[in-house]
């Protein structure tokens, strides 16, 4: 019986060895590829390249020139900060009401829902790609000329170039374009509140849809929504848009955001003279944005409504 133990102990940990042989070396060098990556763009915040590709240790020097240009008005820093924050925001106070109504409509199964499904998902059964070419030229050729045959409106701007309008004609694509994610999200949250729960609130006397969405829905999809919040804070310094796609790396200023401010910044750059600038900024949004998200998840689990039946 003794001998049979030792055999069974001695097949796991032959199998347990032979498992972290074959992971090990695979995770040693990612590890090693990731810190050394890591520890250059550490570095590279407290360096300063000159034209020839040396470089002195200048500390903390490239931060101060990084809040300097942050608080300047009118830089491209500035409106990108201020465009990412805007696009959020908006996204909060706009797009997320939206996104719960219609998922909502398509809960309780309203007339006409295969064609507004239909409509809401060309983006996602579409290339993302070709879906800005095709808004793009809508938006400088169809749309110019069906207002000027409909409604004699003659010069009309160009929406993704007139500065009174690209902004908002960005987050209106940028609303509609991931509407279908949205609802491929909420509605299935929706369905797994228990009927007997709706059941027991008509008895209740519950039985306005608008009382039904504020107290049932909502709480009950609220870990799904806070979800979607977090993640949707923690990526506001990266988040482009269609930016990319809209303007390649000629975009107009109004229409920066922090994540293509860098993207265009580092296609362009020709020298290691603007990457410390960069990485200092880098550094300091990750100071600022990674603890207030953890504290903005504490938050969310702590105060928000409880699910428990």
């Amino acid at each position: 019986m003794k001998k049979l133990h030792d055999i069974v102990i001695s097949k796991k940990f032959s199998r347990n060895m032979f498992i972290i042989c074959v992971f090990a070396w695979p995770l040693l060098v990612g590890q090693v590829l990731s810190w050394s990556i890591n520890w250059e763009y550490y570095t590279l915040a407290f360096k300063d390249y000159n034209v020839t590709g040396n470089y002195t240790w200048v500390l903390f020097d490239n931060f101060k020139a990084y809040l300097q240009e942050l608080v300047s008005g009118g830089s491209y820093l500035y409106t990108s900060l201020i465009n990412s924050l805007k696009m959020y925001i908006l996204n909060l106070v706009i797009s997320m009401p939206l996104y719960i109504f219609f998922s909502y409509a398509l809960f309780k199964k309203f007339r006409g829902k295969k064609v507004a499904m239909a409509i809401i998902m060309l983006p996602m059964i579409i290339s993302g790609f070709t879906m800005c070419l095709v808004f793009r030229k809508f938006v400088e050729s169809a749309l110019p000329s069906i207002m000027n045959e409909i409604f004699h409106i003659e010069n009309f701007p160009n929406l993704l170039y007139d500065e009174r309008y690209l902004f908002g004609t960005i987050i209106f694509y940028m609303i509609w374009s991931s509407f279908a994610m949205s609802l491929m999200i909420y509605p299935n949250a929706m369905k797994e509140i228990p009927d007997e729960l709706f059941e027991s609130a008509q008895i209740d006397g519950l039985n306005n849809m608008f009382k039904e969405l504020w107290y049932i829905i909502l709480p009950m999809i609220f870990p799904t929504l806070s979800t979607t919040l977090v993640l949707g804070y923690a990526g506001i310094l990266t988040q482009t848009g269609p930016i990319l796609e809209f303007y390649m790396y000629d975009a107009p200023l109004q229409a920066y955001t922090m994540g293509y401010y860098y993207l265009s910044c580092v296609k362009t750059a020709t020298t290691y003279e603007s990457y410390p600038l960069l990485a200092a900024g880098g550094l300091m949004m990750t100071a600022v944005v990674a603890p207030t998200t953890m504290i903005l998840r504490h938050l969310f689990n702590k105060y928000g409504p409880s699910t428990d039946m």
